[in-house]
């Protein structure tokens, strides 16, 4: 709950507001608890990013588990709030969300899904060894409509990492 004020901060600024829950505290304190439990059930985890000496709640990672058993992958997500993009923050939080996937929990396999009009951060999952895979028809409703994606990924041997062995 202490980043309850760095959140309802971040998300004053939307206008209008993304979601009526951005700006509410026990819908925050609701959702810091949803996230706990997602992350012990081993289903996502989420973090926050805060800029280096302001604390200032600047973006937000999430590693979300596709399938474990014989798959071992997950998706890499993150969301960098406007007025700290293109500073490097997105790259830093990646890399490290990518560190967290292969040495932490585990992963084999890392997949980034991307609007794509979204250049920037293509370029960024590129600039980090991510490879495009191809192109999901109709794979994410929003606004009343389904978007296609993109897809890249990244796998633990192209970082770097020992082979896991199940």
């Amino acid at each position: 709950m202490r980043d309850w004020p760095q959140w309802q901060l971040a998300h004053s600024a939307d206008d209008p507001p993304r979601r009526a829950t951005d700006a509410d505290k026990n819908a925050f304190r609701l959702r810091i608890q949803r996230q706990r439990k997602l992350a012990r059930d081993d289903v996502t985890y989420v973090w926050g990013i805060f800029g280096i000496g302001t604390g200032e709640l600047i973006g937000i990672l999430d590693i979300h588990i596709l399938v474990r058993e014989d798959l071992q992958k997950a998706n890499l997500g993150y969301e960098i709030y406007p007025p700290y993009r293109r500073q490097g923050y997105g790259r830093a939080a990646a890399a490290a969300g990518i560190e967290l996937a292969f040495s932490t929990l585990k992963l084999n396999r890392l997949e980034a899904v991307i609007d794509p009009d979204n250049l920037g951060s293509i370029a960024l999952v590129k600039s980090l060894g991510f490879n495009a895979e191809g192109l999901r028809i109709n794979y994410l409703y929003e606004d009343g409509r389904w978007l296609d994606q993109v897809v890249y990924t990244v796998n633990r041997q192209q970082r770097g990492y020992a082979s896991l062995i199940l």
